[in-house]
């Protein structure tokens, strides 16, 4: 019975990825489902230019512009081109956010 609990936290928790903000925690923190619902948001790049990135679902989404302190245009689905520039924007930022 014990192996059953253990074996279901250790499911549920390969369904939730904890991303953790490196500055002040408790402001961004959150819980993301691992849930592919594509979200194309509108992001600022190092140099100040608008880059369309493609999030895994509006959770990650949610956590950048949290984090990042952006205001982001977004619309449903993947963005029409997967930009490099995306992986670089918010690889210190959370796991996986993007696709």
């Amino acid at each position: 019975m014990q192996l059953t609990s253990g074996y279901i936290i250790l499911l549920m928790g390969l369904f939730l990825v904890v991303t953790v903000k490196a500055n002040d925690e408790s402001d961004c923190r959150e819980l993301c489902p691992l849930i592919y619902q594509p979200v194309c948001g509108t992001i600022k790049n190092s140099e100040g230019e608008n880059v369309k990135c493609t999030f895994a679902n509006e959770c990650f989404l949610k956590i950048f512009t949290c984090r990042t302190k952006q205001e982001l245009e977004q619309k449903p689905g993947s963005c029409a081109d997967k930009n490099p520039q995306c992986i670089g924007a918010a690889g210190s930022i959370v796991r996986h956010p993007l696709v």
